[in-house]
Formats: C-alpha cells, sequence, structure tokens
C-alpha cells in the first residue's frame, strides 16, 4: 500500500518546539521561539493555516489539546512564566485566551491535559520547581492550585492513563508524574475534589530528566513510564497495577549520548519514539525475551 505524506508551510520566524494534532487529527497547532502558535486545518490531505495565536512574549515551548468531549482547548506554555487556555468559538475559525496563569515564578516549560475521565484538568512544570493544576468548574471559573515538586527545574509533566476497572475508585483513579533537573521523576497522586497532588514514588537517574512519558494502558497489568536523560539514557519503568509493588526499570540500549528531549508511546503503547539531540527520532518495542531493542532489530 502506497504511504502519503503532507508537509506544513508552518510560516514560523524561529525555531519550532512542539507540534500537535488534535484528538481526531482534524487540526495541527504548532508553537515556536517566535512566540506565536499556529493552526492549521486537514482538507484534502492538506493543511490550511486557519489561526495565528499571539499573546505569550517568550519562546512557546509546548502544547497540549484537551478531549473534544468539553470543546476545542488548546493549552500552551512559556518562557514568559504564562500559561494560556485557547478556546475556538463554536462553528468558526476564530480563537480566543479563556484562562492566563501567571503564578510561577520563572519558564513554564509543560504542559499536558489530564485523560477525559477526570474533566477539563491540566497539570503544568515550571523552572520554579513547582507543578500547578488548573481545572474548568461547573460554575464556568478556572481554579489553580499549584506544589512545590523538585529541589530544582521542573522539565516535563505527564498524566497516567486511567486503567481499566478503577474508574470508581476516585480520588485515587489517575496519577501525575513530573521529570526534574534534581535528577528525579516523581509520581503523584491526584485528588480530582481538591485538586491536590499527594507525593508518591522517586525515581532516580544520573542526571536532569528532560522527558517523561507514561504509556497508554491497553489489558496491561503494569504502569509503565518511559524517561528520557540530559546525559543520553532512556528508562522504561514498570510497576504492578494491583500489587502496589515497587518500580522495575529497563534501560533502553541507545547507542548515542546525546541529550534526549522527548519520549513518547504509540497509541497502544508498544513502541517507543526517543527524540535525540543530533536530530533523529528512534523507534522501539520490547521484545519476546522483554529487552527493549530498536524496531529494526525487533522485526528482521
Amino acid at each position: 500500500m502506497e504511504k502519503s505524506t503532507s508537509t506544513i508551510s508552518t510560516e514560523h520566524a524561529e525555531m519550532i518546539h512542539d507540534v500537535k494534532p488534535d484528538y481526531y487529527n482534524k487540526h495541527v497547532a504548532s508553537c515556536s521561539s517566535d512566540r506565536t502558535i499556529k493552526i492549521f486545518e486537514a482538507k484534502d490531505n492538506k493543511f490550511e493555516k486557519i489561526a495565528d495565536l499571539q499573546g505569550h512574549k517568550g519562546p512557546v515551548w509546548q502544547l497540549s489539546w484537551a478531549n473534544p468531549r468539553f470543546g476545542t482547548y488548546l493549552a500552551s506554555c512559556s518562557y514568559d512564566r504564562k500559561i494560556i487556555i485557547w478556546k475556538q468559538v463554536q462553528q468558526s475559525r476564530q480563537w480566543a485566551s479563556v484562562y492566563t496563569y501567571e503564578g510561577h515564578e520563572l519558564s513554564v516549560n509543560s504542559v499536558e491535559f489530564a485523560p477525559q475521565e477526570v474533566g477539563i484538568v491540566l497539570a503544568a512544570g515550571s523552572s520554579d520547581g513547582f507543578i500547578s493544576i488548573h481545572t474548568l468548574r461547573s460554575d464556568g471559573k478556572w481554579e489553580s492550585r499549584k506544589e512545590k515538586a523538585h529541589s530544582r527545574g521542573v522539565n516535563a509533566v505527564s498524566w497516567s492513563p486511567v486503567v481499566p476497572g478503577t474508574i470508581s475508585s476516585s480520588p485515587s483513579r489517575v496519577r501525575l508524574a513530573s521529570a526534574g533537573c534534581d535528577n528525579f521523576v516523581r509520581t503523584w497522586r491526584f485528588d480530582e475534589s481538591t485538586l491536590a497532588v499527594t507525593r508518591e514514588d522517586d525515581l532516580p537517574h544520573d542526571g536532569w530528566v528532560r522527558d517523561v512519558a507514561w504509556a497508554p494502558n491497553v489489558a496491561s497489568p503494569n504502569y509503565v513510564l518511559a524517561t528520557g536523560t540530559q546525559e543520553g539514557k532512556v528508562v522504561v519503568w514498570s510497576q504492578n497495577i494491583n500489587a502496589g509493588a515497587g518500580w522495575k526499570q529497563k534501560n533502553v540500549p541507545k547507542e548515542s549520548n546525546d541529550i534526549v528531549w522527548r519520549v513518547s508511546w504509540s497509541i497502544t503503547g508498544s513502541i517507543l519514539a526517543v527524540s535525540s539531540g543530533e536530530g533523529t527520532v528512534t523507534l522501539w518495542r520490547e521484545s519476546p525475551d522483554e529487552e527493549w531493542r530498536s524496531l529494526s532489530q525487533v522485526e528482521s
């Protein structure tokens, strides 16, 4: 079967830091050091720019789409210490800023919306060492809460999936992970009623942890996390969901020591993508002998 590809001329004037498709892959958003966010709409295998969002006063590092069941929400974070949540005006190509948070003291480096089961909840991590939680209340107002997470800056945050069978166990049905410059990834239990996060486990690393990502849970007995470090290491962590046991770790045998900027999972959680400083993206899969190997090795 012939594969088709599309390219997008973003018109950004400076480096692009993040590109995110929405839930249905109908829209793609990009952000840049030029302080703008651009939104594109897919049509006939092409992408047309429909919005140019301007509200940040520094480089925009990361984006996150909310689940569309709540409407079309997009969150952004920036070096300017701001978090902005944008919403598409119903049945139009117009976008509006509906919430701005300026409670962090340094650059906000990461934002991610929680799984749809817990509502419109956004987590953010900042260089000030804090994570913040933001939610849209039933009265239409936004509520926020901030928690000291790391002794040094927070580089990334990631929500766990809601595990099947735990949906009624609120407030303990979803967890958060944060990656810090203090060489730790920390996991947190989230309380939906108070927005509070309770510290659980510390996962030590040899250097700054640049990114962390929970794997989707598809009938797996384990929670699974991937982490990437400043020193170029990638680790996959697993913990039994029901036993409450400790975390087990497996190193991904990445050959290069270049910094790992991003780790991300396929929709089924079976393939791990690693973006490194040398400008490459490598794909990894766990083999039958429970070792992580490059995709070409597993399929050969």
